[in-house]
């Protein structure tokens, strides 16, 4: 059985999560409510998932994705919010190919 660590600011997205991921290979779920909370978890134990729902109450979640992929979580998603939605599909490229050198960049560090 898989576990899975989910990062949200919101006490909607923690039921959220929880029913989302009931009836899925994720058996053990931890929750923490910032990215400070969330280091502390990953000093105890790694995770198989980790789910980051940007942004938290003390940073944007991004820099947080990058330096836990790999290391203390083997697949990390990360939801951002609507916001990106009103980006043209250019500008929404454009950011996605500059997370995604971030996050290589991450790896490679």
């Amino acid at each position: 059985m898989q576990n899975v660590l989910v990062v949200s600011s919101g006490e909607k997205a923690k039921a959220f999560f929880d029913e989302m991921l009931k009836e899925t290979e994720y058996g053990a779920k931890a929750y923490a409510y910032s990215c400070g909370e969330a280091r502390r978890l990953l000093i105890e134990r790694s995770f198989d998932l980790c789910v980051i729902n940007a942004p938290l109450s003390d940073e944007s979640g991004e820099k947080f994705a990058t330096q836990i992929i790999g290391d203390k979580a083997d697949q990390v998603i990360l939801i951002v919010k609507s916001e990106l939605q009103n980006l043209s599909p250019a500008s929404r490229f454009l950011w996605f190919i500059k997370w995604r050198k971030r996050l290589t960049a991450g790896l490679t560090a």
